[in-house]
C-alpha cells in the first residue's frame, strides 16, 4: 500500500516539475532576448550618434572624421578628392582659377570632375578691371612710387556658354618700392594708418567674346554677422559655409590673393619684397627709418614699431621722399 502511494505520489508530481522547467526555459530565452535585444538598441544608437556627429563635423573640415575610402580625379585644372565616410561622401575641391571648396553628398549623388574654371588671362583682365573700380588714392603717393592692383581667391565658377559667374574674395592691394625692396606697409603709418586690406566677397558676372572677358555686373558683400545672411541667400551653399564658418584643413583663406599681389609687385618693380628689413615713420623727428631685423626678437607689448635689438640701417626726412615723387 505504502509502496503505490509514493508511486502516485511521484507520477502526480512529475507534471508539475515539467512544467516548471518549461517555465524556466521560457524565462530564459525571453530574458535572452531581452538582452539581444537591448544590446541591438544600444548598438543602434551608437552607430546612429556617431553617423550624426560624424556628418555635421564633415560641415567644419575638409576632411570628414571617419574616412572609409578614398577616390578622386585631377584633370589638370581641377583637383577633385572623395572622401567616402559613413553614409555619405565627402568632394574636396582645389583649383587655381576655379572651384575651391568641400561638399557633403549622398552615395548616389554625382561628382563633378570637371567644373569650370577661368583661364589665366580671364583672370588678368577680370582683376584689371576690378583695380579700375578702386578709386581710393593710394595711402603712401605722396612719398613713394606706388603700384595697385586686385588680386582674388576664385572660391567657384558657373559657367554657361560664354557668361560668367564668378564667385571670389579679394582686396586691392598696394606695393611701394624702397632702397632696392618692395614693401607693403609702413608701420607708423603717417596717413590712414594702413595695415593691409580686408578681402572682401563677391559675385562678378561677365561675358567672354573669345578675346576679351568684360564685367557685365558686380556686387559686394560684408563678411560677419551683418552680411551673413545675404552670402547665404546670394552663393552657392559650400562656398557660403567655408566665407562664414571655420574650415578645418581648408588650404587657402584667401592667401592666394595676397600671393598674387606680391608676385604682381615684384615684377613690376624688377626688385624682391623686403625680407628681413621693414620701414617706420618716426612722428617725432618726421624721419622713415629702414630697419633690420634680428632673429629671435619677439615683442611682448605686440605693438608694432622698432624692437630694442633691430638694427637701424638709415634715417631719411619725409620731407626728401616727397619731392622724389
Amino acid at each position: 500500500m505504502d509502496e503505490n502511494r509514493n508511486l502516485e505520489v511521484e507520477k502526480t508530481s512529475e507534471p508539475g516539475k515539467a512544467t516548471d522547467q518549461k517555465f524556466s526555459l521560457l524565462a530564459r530565452k525571453v530574458r535572452r532576448r531581452r538582452i539581444v535585444g537591448t544590446v541591438l538598441l544600444v548598438f543602434v544608437v551608437i552607430l546612429a550618434t556617431v553617423c550624426i556627429v560624424n556628418y555635421k563635423a564633415a560641415v567644419t573640415s575638409q576632411v570628414p572624421p571617419i574616412v572609409l575610402g578614398r577616390g578622386g580625379v585631377d584633370n589638370g585644372q581641377t583637383d577633385t578628392t572623395v572622401y567616402y565616410s559613413l553614409g555619405f561622401k565627402q568632394v574636396v575641391y582645389e583649383s587655381e582659377y576655379g572651384r575651391n571648396y568641400s561638399m557633403r553628398l549622398w552615395p548616389w549623388e554625382k561628382v563633378e570632375e570637371n567644373p569650370p574654371v577661368l583661364t589665366a588671362e580671364q583672370y588678368r583682365q577680370m582683376t584689371e578691371q576690378l583695380e579700375k573700380r578702386n578709386k581710393d588714392k593710394a595711402d603712401y603717393s605722396k612719398y613713394f612710387n606706388v603700384f595697385k592692383t586686385f588680386d582674388a581667391s576664385i572660391l567657384d565658377v558657373e559657367q554657361d556658354k560664354n557668361q560668367y559667374r564668378i564667385y571670389l574674395k579679394g582686396a586691392a592691394y598696394q606695393f611701394f618700392e624702397y632702397r632696392g625692396n618692395v614693401y607693403e606697409n609702413v608701420d607708423g603709418a603717417p596717413e590712414s594708418r594702413y595695415k593691409g586690406f580686408e578681402q572682401q566677397p563677391m559675385i562678378v558676372t561677365a561675358v567672354w567674346d573669345g578675346k576679351t572677358f568684360k564685367i557685365q555686373d558686380v556686387k559686394d558683400y560684408e563678411l560677419g554677422d551683418g552680411g551673413s545672411r545675404s552670402i547665404y541667400e546670394s552663393f552657392p551653399k559650400p562656398v557660403a559655409v567655408r566665407l562664414n564658418t571655420w574650415i578645418e584643413g581648408q588650404t587657402d583663406w584667401g592667401q592666394k590673393a595676397v600671393e598674387r599681389s606680391r608676385l604682381k609687385a615684384a615684377a613690376h618693380f624688377g626688385k624682391p619684397l623686403a625680407d628681413g628689413t621693414y620701414l617706420f615713420f618716426n612722428e617725432e623727428t618726421s624721419e622713415l627709418e629702414l630697419y633690420q631685423e634680428v632673429p629671435d626678437c619677439w615683442d611682448p607689448s605686440g605693438e608694432t614699431g622698432p624692437q630694442d635689438n633691430d638694427v637701424l640701417i638709415e634715417k631719411k626726412p619725409m620731407k626728401e621722399l616727397k619731392e622724389q615723387v
